[in-house]
C-alpha cells in the first residue's frame, strides 16, 4: 500500500538538497548584479594599481641619485656574480665601468655578460623584466632588483622563470632618508645550461 505525499510549493517547505539547487541557481538579475560588482571591484585595483606605479615612477626611478641600487647590497651580490655591466644607470650612479643610460636605452641594446638591472620602479618595469629574461635566453645571466609585486601580470610573467630571493625588511634607495614603502626582491635570470636546467616551464 503506498501512502499519498503531497509536497508545499512553497520554498520553505522543499527539501535541504532541492532549497540549495533554488539558491545555487539565481535568477538572471542576480547574476547581472553580482557580475557588476566583480567588475567593479577589478577597476578599483586596476586604479589602485596604477595609481602606485604612478607614484614609483616619480619617486623611486632607478635612474635618480636617489633612488638608486643600495651600495651594500650591490657590493654583497657582486661579490658573487663581478658583473659586466649596469643595465639601468647615468654617470653619477653606475655600480659598473660599462653601462646604459636613459639616453641609450637598455631596451634598445644587446647584453653581454654578467648584467645587474635596478629597473625603473612602476609601469615601465614590465618591459625591463621581459627584457632580462629574453637577454638571459641569448647567453647573459641577469640579476635584478625589484620590488616584490608578486600580484602583478609581470611578476608571474617573466620572474617566476627565474631564481627570487626575497629581501628581509624595507631598503633604503641610494641618499633617502627613509625605506622604500614596499618590500623588494632580488630575480636572477640564468643564462647557458644553468639557465636550460633551472628555468621553470610556464606558459606564456
Amino acid at each position: 500500500m503506498y501512502r499519498k505525499v503531497v509536497l508545499s510549493a512553497t520554498p520553505n517547505a522543499l527539501p535541504t538538497v532541492w532549497k540549495r539547487g533554488l539558491r545555487d541557481n539565481p535568477s538572471k538579475e542576480t547574476v547581472d548584479q553580482r557580475s557588476r560588482a566583480q567588475d567593479g571591484r577589478a577597476a578599483t585595483s586596476r586604479k589602485r594599481e596604477q595609481c602606485v606605479d604612478r607614484q614609483l615612477d616619480v619617486h623611486f626611478s632607478s635612474r635618480s641619485n636617489d633612488w638608486s641600487t643600495p651600495t651594500d647590497l650591490f657590493n654583497e651580490l657582486n661579490d658573487v656574480f663581478h658583473f659586466d655591466l649596469d643595465a639601468c644607470a647615468d654617470a653619477d650612479n653606475a655600480k659598473c665601468p660599462r653601462y646604459f643610460t636613459k639616453e641609450q636605452n637598455a631596451l634598445m641594446q644587446q647584453w653581454r655578460g654578467t648584467v645587474w638591472m635596478n629597473p625603473p620602479f612602476g609601469r615601465e618595469i614590465a618591459k625591463f623584466m621581459r627584457k632580462a629574461y629574453e637577454e638571459s635566453l641569448l647567453g647573459a645571466t641577469v640579476v635584478c632588483l625589484v620590488s616584490s609585486r608578486t600580484d602583478t601580470d609581470w611578476w608571474h610573467r617573466y620572474a617566476k622563470r627565474g631564481h627570487f630571493i626575497f629581501l628581509r625588511g624595507r631598503l633604503k634607495f641610494g641618499n633617502a632618508e627613509s625605506s622604500a614603502p614596499f618590500p623588494s626582491a632580488i630575480v636572477i635570470f640564468w643564462s647557458g645550461r644553468l639557465g636550460q636546467a633551472t628555468r621553470p616551464e610556464l606558459q606564456p
